[in-house]
């Protein structure tokens, strides 16, 4: 009889201990009954605690604030509860000008810069005005000026002179007319002149066997022209024959003129 009574008093424990679901945590000191127990959102047996707030969680007082946030603090800006657009500089929506003011105007016409400057007389902004050369060009530096005066051409010409068109000649010489290396070029000439460059045919040449030059034609040239055959030289007027050799045949030539 008594395991009976032993067995039933462990079941009704074991009942009692289901129906309140947090076991150890039973904060309900009431002498326990049959009823059923029922917890709160806090998880008490029997508990008042419910979702509340505007986050609705267990037991909240949380409120929205004027902006619409739960919880939230309110304004947070001088824009109110909104932040400032992109792109934008401050709550009415301006941007920033040229300058980098916001809602600014930019460049006041007429004006070159932000610091109020204007456009001088040489085109820079915020300059000192003209500051000219010898040539009116503004800041120039006379490098319109050659040597010769302003847009002007340079010095030119051999001599390097303003407007000059000399040239050298074919003596080298500087608006020359060649007369300085004109003469004789033919070194058989009487008057062979070994510094001039251009002949001026005033070449003057022995006349044909006379050999010496002495305006007669004897012994003596015969001597000249043989000496010239043995040596294998050539000079023109040895070559009485014309034939561009100087033999033999040339010397009985001379030999017949002598005879006659």
């Amino acid at each position: 009889m008594k395991i009976i009574l032993y067995k039933l008093f462990l079941i009704i424990l074991f009942i009692l201990n289901a129906s309140c679901k947090s076991g150890s945590n039973i904060t309900d000191t009431s002498p326990p009954n049959n009823s059923e127990c029922i917890a709160d959102c806090a998880d008490v047996c029997g508990g008042s605690a419910v979702l509340s707030g505007c986050d609705n969680t267990c037991g909240s007082t949380l409120e929205f604030d004027e902006c619409g946030a739960c919880g939230g603090s309110g304004p947070t800006s001088d824009c109110g509860c909104a932040d400032i657009a992109a792109g934008e500089c401050d709550c009415a929506g301006n941007i920033f000008d040229e300058c980098g003011v916001c809602g600014g105007s930019g460049i006041s016409e007429g004006k070159c810069d932000c610091n109020g400057n204007v456009v001088d007389e040489c085109g820079v902004c915020g300059g000192g005005g003209i500051s000219e050369d010898d040539c009116g060009v503004c800041n120039g530096g006379n490098a319109d000026d050659l040597g010769c005066g302003c847009f002007e051409a340079g010095p030119s010409g051999c001599d390097d002179e303003c407007g000059s068109t000399a040239e050298l000649d074919e003596c080298g010489v500087c608006d020359g007319d060649n007369s300085s290396c004109t003469g004789c070029t033919d070194p058989e000439a009487l008057n062979y002149d070994d510094e001039a460059i251009i002949d001026d045919g005033t070449c003057e040449y022995n006349e044909l066997g006379d050999m010496n030059n002495d305006g007669d034609i004897n012994v003596f040239d015969l001597v000249l022209m043989a000496n010239l055959i043995l040596d294998y030289e050539y000079v023109s007027y040895a070559d009485v024959n014309n034939d561009n050799s100087v033999d033999i045949l040339d010397l009985i030539i001379v030999v017949e003129w002598i005879l006659l």
